[in-house]
């Protein structure tokens, strides 16, 4: 498994669980993000946060179109090393 793809799983769970608590269809999350000036299909943005493989810039678009004010996360299970 990569490193990072504890990281991606987490995002994606993070979007999903956010996007589930605000009761946000795809289409709405599209017009709020639409809002920010981020034109995306809501069949596109869907695929997307399926698929969890976004950069962090698009990842932080959801989190302000999604209204989180503040992200924690725990420690993943695998041993990240920095250069290898």
């Amino acid at each position: 498994m990569r490193p990072d793809a504890e990281f991606q799983q987490r995002a994606r769970e993070l979007v999903l669980e956010l996007r589930a608590e605000r009761e946000l269809s795809y289409k709405e999350l599209a017009l709020l993000l639409e809002a920010d000036g981020l034109l995306i299909d809501a069949k596109v943005l869907a695929n997307r946060v399926q698929r969890g493989t976004f950069d962090a810039g698009f990842f932080f678009a959801l989190l302000h179109a999604l209204g989180a004010r503040q992200v924690s996360f725990s420690k993943p299970t695998t041993r990240f090393r920095p250069g290898k």
